[in-house]
């Protein structure tokens, strides 16, 4: 299983990077709610782009945050300096047992628990 992090959604739009939409055609390709609040809750989001990244993220699951989330986040952004978003992405990775697919490697590098695919490296 997969985690998407915000950065590879928003990148995906970019037709010179078309090959990030590999990550959103399998079931064991999942999204944090709080990418979806990141992604669509950009103030200026045009809607071209909200149109594209609303037909992308139904091809999605989209992880609910919920307590065990909420716990691991509080631990996660306790240890590291973490922005709130990074620190929910992780622990929802790492709660679903699941790689973080992300550009930003460096911001988790601290988190042993967490696996990081960066796939602009691959």
């Amino acid at each position: 299983m997969h985690i998407i992090d915000s950065n590879i959604i928003i990148y995906s739009a970019n037709p010179k990077l078309s090959f990030l939409r590999q990550y959103f055609t399998s079931a064991n390709h999942c999204v944090a709610s709080i990418s979806i609040i990141e992604v669509l809750g950009y103030y200026k989001l045009d809607a071209a782009d909200k149109k594209y990244f609303d037909a992308l993220l139904k091809y999605v699951t989209i992880i609910p945050l919920t307590d065990i989330i909420i716990h691991e986040a509080v631990a996660i952004r306790q240890a590291n300096n973490l922005t709130l978003a990074d620190s929910i992405i992780a622990a929802t990775a790492i709660t679903s047992h699941a790689e973080l697919i992300t550009r930003n490697t460096g911001d988790f590098k601290n988190i042993k628990k967490l696996k990081v695919v960066n796939p602009f490296k691959e």
